[in-house]
C-alpha cells in the first residue's frame, strides 16, 4: 500500500524514499509547535539525540495553559524548562 499524503511529506523532509507508521525519523522542518504538558518530554528526548538545543528559535511557538489548573513544583519545573528553551 502507498504512503498517506503526510508520510510522504514526512518522507521527503527526512530525506527518506518512504516512511512508515511509528517510525521514528528526523526531519527539517518549517515550523514546531509545542505546548507545556509535551514539550519539556521532547525536549529531554531530543537532547539525548543530539543535544544541539533547538534548531531556530525563529521557526518555533509554545503554548503555554494547559497546566495553569495545578499548583506546586511540577508546574514551575516544566515553566522553568520551556524558559531556558525560549
Amino acid at each position: 500500500m502507498g504512503m498517506t499524503m503526510s508520510q510522504k511529506i514526512l518522507a521527503k523532509h527526512a530525506g527518506l524514499e518512504e516512511v512508515q507508521a511509528g517510525q521514528l525519523i528526523l526531519a527539517k522542518v518549517d515550523l514546531v509547535h509545542g505546548n507545556d504538558i509535551t514539550t519539556p518530554v521532547a525536549i529531554r528526548e531530543l537532547d539525548k539525540i543530539h543535544g544541539e538545543g533547538v534548531f531556530d528559535k525563529e521557526k518555533g511557538s509554545l503554548c503555554y495553559g494547559s497546566l495553569c489548573a495545578q499548583q506546586g513544583y511540577y508546574l514551575c519545573q516544566v515553566y522553568s524548562d520551556l524558559q531556558k528553551l525560549c
